[in-house]
């Protein structure tokens, strides 16, 4: 059985993988095979390029990072030993790529920095929650997600600082305010993502009691897992309409952080097979990283760093990287860390799947 799941280890990283779908639900070597090598072409992309690399960008590298090394943390022992040593390779490569991009953002956009560079700190990401499922909801309306700015985005990252000590605030120090507009059940787009994230950074802050502290009823983490769940679920009808439209270009970003995120939360129910070689073909096949799609128009402040907190529609700051000279090429720091999301939940659903399978 493990013939169909084991992941070639060769040096393929100029080859861009094509994805044969299997339909009996399982990740087969071909998918196996496409998850790796798409997510080493595009951190080698970022480490060559890092001088490009903006904060956000760089944000994907480190979570990546901090997802490989809790996998092999918690199952390492019980994968093939090539398996483990492959994502001890990826693993090192998202902390190169982060350890460059921390650099480049605390130069280049240093109030930024000053405001979000915590979201790069290694330590937030080394947590590992357990799988779990959702419940499946309907489809909603495309024009939903059109024009969603519920959380502006400089308030929402200083509700997110909220979690981590700085001058006179302490650690894990979150307002009602913030908990309020982080749990309210009206948002949708990046604003319903910004609400899982908020429940992640607070998880790797250790910042679980307070959040429970300020949550209705008896404190308990069940509830935290109740709010990830229920985030998760819209989330997840969200992704499905997006699917039905044929993954409008303007939401293919907001598609993979909503794949990645929930299924960095457990829920790799959201990790669907049939979207891995969408994923997989929206990679740059020259140079690795996630590109301008044909056709599509790009709004030009998204890609000016003194425009912060007024970013269009949520999906936070973009940065135009280097594309080995290639014009028509025109790479994305965002767009390619949405992508390593992405592939992380893709990898811990693989590994799950051969850890169940008790696989030798």
């Amino acid at each position: 059985m493990w013939g169909k799941l084991v992941v070639f280890l060769g040096c393929v990283l100029a080859v861009k993988p094509t994805v044969r779908l299997r339909h009996n639900g399982n990740i087969y070597r071909s998918q196996a095979d496409a998850i790796f090598i798409t997510a080493e072409r595009a951190l080698n992309f970022m480490v060559k390029n890092h001088e490009t690399l903006n904060l956000d960008g760089a944000v994907g590298a480190r979570i990546m990072q901090g997802v490989y090394e809790q996998l092999i943390k918690t199952y390492g022992l019980s994968l093939p030993e090539k398996v483990v040593r492959k994502m001890k390779q990826v693993e090192e490569l998202a902390g190169i790529a982060g350890d460059l991009g921390t650099m480049t953002a605390a130069l280049r956009t240093p109030f930024y920095f000053s405001r979000a560079g915590f979201l790069l700190r290694p330590e937030l990401w080394r947590f590992f929650l357990p799988s779990r499922r959702f419940k499946t909801l309907p489809t909603v309306d495309i024009g939903s997600l059109s024009d969603s700015d519920n959380l502006e985005e400089e308030p929402s990252d200083l509700c997110l600082r909220e979690f981590i000590p700085h001058n006179l605030h302490p650690r894990c120090g979150i307002s009602k305010k913030c908990f309020n507009a982080m749990t309210t059940s009206n948002y949708s787009s990046y604003s319903l993502t910004h609400q899982l994230l908020y429940f992640l950074v607070g998880i790797g802050a250790h910042c679980e009691r307070e959040l429970t502290d300020l949550m209705e009823g008896p404190p308990s983490t069940k509830q935290i897992e109740q709010h990830m769940s229920g985030f998760c679920a819209r989330i997840d009808s969200e992704a499905r309409t997006l699917e039905d439209q044929d993954f409008p270009t303007e939401f293919r970003d907001l598609f993979m952080e909503q794949v990645g995120l929930c299924g960095i939360a457990g829920f790799t129910q959201i990790a669907r097979l049939r979207w891995l070689d969408h994923i997989v073909s929206w990679q740059s096949a020259t140079t690795g990283c996630y590109h301008r799609f044909d056709g599509e128009n790009l709004n030009p402040e998204n890609f000016d760093p003194s425009h912060y907190g007024n970013y269009r529609r949520r999906r936070r700051s973009e940065s135009i990287m280097q594309s080995e000279n290639d014009e028509d090429d025109v790479c994305l720091s965002h767009r390619t860390a949405v992508a390593l999301l992405a592939l992380s939940a893709y990898t811990r659903r693989l590994v799950e799947e051969v850890v169940m399978k008790g696989v030798a």
